[in-house]
């Protein structure tokens, strides 16, 4: 169930509505299914699901009947108790060292970050979470840390004077230069526009290597 929750950002009412049949874990791509009168929004939701989380549903849902609840009772009423004894018995502490308590719901907010930690555009992110509202997505569930915003910084272009783009080292594209210019005719190109940035000559050695690499005509 933790699985499930923190992967689709299922809520409790859709998740003890489902059975084996709200499963296709053989399709292209799996997903799971939350039928309109149970989603919170009131419409049919066909949600994706990875690989691993699909093969763990598969052996989890193994030879269980299609029409009957995977999460049947009344465990959604006492969810807080249930997934502290659950914290308890895997040895984590329920709240953290800014004081944030870690409760069921909190399993969306876990989803959505993970979401945004892997790059996923916000308009992604929204529809995967079907919120209406873009600020609910980005600002209430979206919970970054300061590591992850260390490595999206990172991905930036250096400024150095002649930093190539995405921060490639400049020894680097020297190298990829050298190789490179050993064709004549490209050397004498770059002969007769010695003005041309690296970034500029990084573009053009990547045209003519994509051009050497393609199928050769007969």
């Amino acid at each position: 169930m933790y699985t499930l929750a923190q992967r689709t950002g299922l809520r409790r009412k859709e998740l003890r509505s489902l059975t084996p049949g709200s499963f296709d874990l053989v399709g292209n791509p799996p997903t799971v299914q939350v039928e309109a009168r149970n989603s919170k929004r009131r419409k049919k939701d066909l949600l994706p699901l990875s690989a691993d989380v699909a093969e763990t549903m598969r052996e989890y849902l193994a030879n269980r009947p299609r029409d009957k609840r995977v999460w049947p009772g009344g465990w959604w009423r006492r969810s807080a108790e249930m997934l502290r004894l659950d914290l308890a018995d895997a040895k984590i502490e329920p709240v953290d060292a800014q004081g944030r308590v870690v409760d069921f719901h909190g399993q969306r907010t876990t989803f959505i970050s993970a979401l945004a930690r892997a790059g996923v555009s916000p308009a992604m992110a929204q529809k995967l979470a079907r919120h209406s509202d873009i600020n609910l997505t980005m600002g209430t569930y979206t919970r970054l840390q300061v590591e992850d915003l260390a490595g999206a910084v990172g991905k930036l272009a250096e400024l150095r004077p002649d930093a190539p783009p995405g921060g490639r080292p400049v020894a680097a594209v020297h190298e990829q230069e050298k190789t490179i210019t050993d064709d004549p005719h490209l050397a004498g190109i770059i002969a007769a526009w010695p003005q041309l940035s690296v970034q500029v000559r990084q573009a053009l050695f990547g045209l003519v290597q994509a051009a050497s690499d393609g199928p050769k005509n007969s």
